[in-house]
């Protein structure tokens, strides 16, 4: 049950990556450091969600967990940036 609920929830915080395009259509032009964070962001989105389903298979369940809600709370910032 806990291995289904964290594969659920890892799936659910990589999907906001697809919404990338839109977050860069959204940045107002005016600050470039905003373009900077969004670029990278699906870059660590994704290998934070690699990672994270890595060291759970491992075994290091604590891990894992901290590295599921750091991606939550970046997906959260993410968007607070694109509306600032």
């Amino acid at each position: 049950m806990k291995n289904k609920l964290f594969n659920l929830l890892l799936i659910l915080a990589t999907l906001p990556v697809l919404t990338t395009p839109m977050m860069i259509s959204q940045a107002e032009s005016g600050y470039e450091f905003k373009k900077y964070f969004i670029f990278f962001y699906p870059v660590y989105n994704i290998v934070a969600a690699f990672l994270a389903w890595t060291c759970r298979r491992y075994h290091r369940h604590a891990v894992a967990w901290i590295l599921l809600i750091l991606m939550i709370l970046t997906d959260i910032t993410m968007w607070q940036l694109v509306k600032m």
